[in-house]
């Protein structure tokens, strides 16, 4: 995968930073049709449709997750 501009206002995916078998370095592989990952897969999404707190919008979360960033950018961290 190579780099490439992203429009202003536009987010990019985590693959779009990183090039190709990237995530494999940073991450061990996982196995889908391991019982066990499929258990555990099910009791996150399980935990997110329960959770009683309301939904917060992409665009939200990207305004915050830009503000943090641009925060810490200023005091050098």
């Amino acid at each position: 995968m190579t780099a490439r501009a992203l429009k202003p206002g536009k987010e990019s995916a985590p693959s779009d930073s990183l090039e190709e078998g990237g995530l494999d370095r940073i991450l061990p592989p996982i196995d889908e049709s391991d019982p066990e990952w499929q258990a555990y897969v099910r009791e996150k999404v399980r935990e997110a449709f329960d959770d009683p707190r309301p939904s917060i919008p992409a665009e939200e979360v990207a305004r915050r997750l830009r503000e943090r960033h641009e925060a810490r950018l200023k005091r050098g961290a």
